[in-house]
This record gives C-alpha cells, sequence and structure tokens, in this order.
C-alpha cells in the first residue's frame, strides 16, 4: 500500500526504518523543546514495550496481524506534554484505531498536539519488531515524528499518514493534498468485490464481473471503455462525498457525520481509501486470481476512468 494511503492503523503496521534527514540545527525553540518531550515520554514507555516484547508479537508473522493499538494523545505547552485523553486500549480493528482522535479539538491553550501510539518497525534485514510512534503538529504546522524500537529513539523525516492528519485536524489545520481521484473509491470498492469472490473460486465471467460495478449500464452493456467512461462521469468530487457523508448519507465505509465534518476533503479522501490495499495491488490480484479476458477488460475500465480530462 502506498504511503499516502496508509490505513488509520498505521501505528499497528510495519514502517521503514528511515533514511538520514536533515539535521535539525534550524528548529525553532519551541520545537526543539517538543522534540525533547517527545523523545522523554518514549523513553518512559520502553519498559512496556519491552514487556510487549517479551509476552508478545503483535506483528504476526507477516508483521500485518490486527492488534489492540493503545493511543494517548496530548498537548504541548511550556516545554511539558500535558494529557488531554486518556490512553485507549481497546480492542480496534484496523481502520477504526484513529477513532479516538477523530473529533478532537485543542484547547488553544496548547502550542501543539503529540499522539503517542504502539506500532512496529521493519529492520534492515527485513525482521518486525514492536516500537513506539509519536507523532507532533505545531500550530504553525510543523510536524515531528518519532520511531523507538526500545534501543533508539529515530526521527523521520517525512511523516505522513493518519495520525498526522487527525493531528493536523485537531488543531484546525488544512492536511496536505491528495493526489487520489474519487473514482478510485468506486474502483477499490469493485476491485475489492471481485477479489472476495476470485479468492473464494466461484466461476467468474466477464459479464459477471461488469453486472457488479459499482456504475453500470443498461442490461447487458459490457462494453470496458464506456463502462470506464461512464463511472469517471458520473462519480461526485471529494467536497462532495464528504458533505454528503457529514450530513448523513450512506458510505461504502464506516465514517460518521461528524467525523466527515471534521475532517477537510484531502483526509477524508485518504480515510476512505484506507479501507482498502492500494488501487494497483488490487490491479495487480486481479491479474493473479482472474481470467486473462476478465483482467484486461477491468484493466481497460480503469485505466478509461482515471484519464484526466
Amino acid at each position: 500500500m502506498s504511503s499516502e494511503f496508509a490505513r488509520p492503523s498505521e501505528f499497528a503496521r510495519p514502517l521503514p526504518l528511515p533514511d538520514d534527514g536533515p539535521q535539525a540545527t534550524h528548529a525553532s525553540a519551541d520545537l526543539r523543546g517538543l522534540r525533547q518531550a517527545l523523545r522523554r515520554e518514549l523513553r518512559r514507555r520502553r519498559p512496556r514495550l519491552r514487556a510487549n516484547d517479551e509476552t508478545s508479537n503483535p506483528a504476526g508473522e507477516n508483521g500485518s496481524a490486527t492488534v489492540d493499538a493503545p493511543v494517548a494523545v496530548f498537548g504541548f505547552a511550556k516545554g511539558r506534554l500535558h494529557p488531554l485523553l486518556n490512553e485507549v486500549t481497546e480492542p480496534m480493528i484496523g481502520e477504526l484505531s484513529a477513532q479516538p482522535l477523530l473529533g478532537l479539538r485543542v484547547p488553544d491553550r496548547y502550542d501543539a498536539i503529540a499522539a503517542v501510539a504502539a506500532s512496529v518497525m521493519t529492520t534492515s534485514e527485513r525482521r518486525h519488531l514492536d516500537a513506539t510512534l509519536a507523532v507532533a503538529v505545531s500550530r504553525a504546522g510543523s510536524e515531528v515524528c518519532f520511531l523507538d524500537g526500545g534501543v533508539e529513539v529515530i526521527e523521520t523525516w517525512q511523516p505522513q499518514g493518519w495520525l498526522v492528519d487527525a493531528c493536523r485536524r485537531a488543531l484546525g489545520l488544512a492536511t496536505d493534498p491528495t493526489t487520489a481521484q474519487p473514482v478510485d473509491l468506486s474502483l477499490a470498492l469493485w476491485l475489492d468485490y471481485l477479489l472476495v469472490d476470485l479468492v473464494e473460486q466461484r466461476a467468474m465471467s466477464w459479464q459477471d464481473a461488469a453486472a457488479c460495478c459499482p456504475v453500470t449500464g443498461p442490461p447487458g452493456a459490457t462494453d470496458p471503455i464506456e463502462l470506464g467512461q461512464r463511472l469517471a462521469r458520473t462519480v461526485p468530487t471529494w467536497s462532495a462525498l464528504r458533505r454528503a457523508a457529514a450530513a448523513g448519507a450512506p458510505m461504502p465505509v464506516p465514517v460518521r457525520a461528524d467525523h466527515a465534518a471534521w475532517m477537510d476533503d484531502p483526509m477524508f479522501a485518504r480515510w476512505v481509501l484506507g479501507f482498502f490495499p492500494d488501487l494497483d495491488e488490487l490491479r495487480s490480484d486481479i491479474e493473479f486470481l482472474a481470467a486473462a479476458e476478465i483482467a484486461d477488460a477491468v484493466e481497460r475500465v480503469i485505466t478509461v476512468a482515471r484519464q484526466v480530462d
């Protein structure tokens, strides 16, 4: 899955060790204090991290199993972290694990927000290790991200994903733009549905596959080019989709109306797409599992639907 579409359970999935980034010699005084506070909080949590290493392997053999994802949220002021939300240790399945942050507004007395959560890191030897992830965002929009595997606290230099999005919205800041097209949601829904049938080895023709598309034509209309064009013409913008969700319209994935209203359009796009694997992964799976006729037709639909006018 691409980094932009990292699931809201990003902090319970393998994260690669970062390359060396620029040194923080130009950091402002508040960012220096924020970094120091985050490092202290991560070190404070190390005994718990070591205990987890001894009693469990939340990453599983493939590093992607569902785990309980504790989340602690802090406000930062006067050089200290102050708890905003009690630590959540409910079992949270996949995309639901970011929800303690959704809808939060940070009081004005705090200069930044920080979130600390369970994570998994991937070593250069491709081993998955329990870790703790700490993300912070200042009111000026500066972002700080640390990953602690129990030995060394490492600063990553391009934090992204759900935890960062939620922290930015909690401060009323815009999130990073998305390059995803709204039609990607319809395509992901369609391909995900097809893959369920293919994995269960149900008999499937191209006509069956076309009939499952979220936007179909007249009965028997299965031309891939026409299907792709119809998809591209009928899918609303991200803004329209988010406004509809905020008004309580049914959505194909779980999103509360008040949460949709709290998000901005790019975060909403990442949130709903985060329930699915990356579109390229879905395409590869279709190519691998489906008959050549079906895979070729699906690819033509996708190519036409995603064309930019």
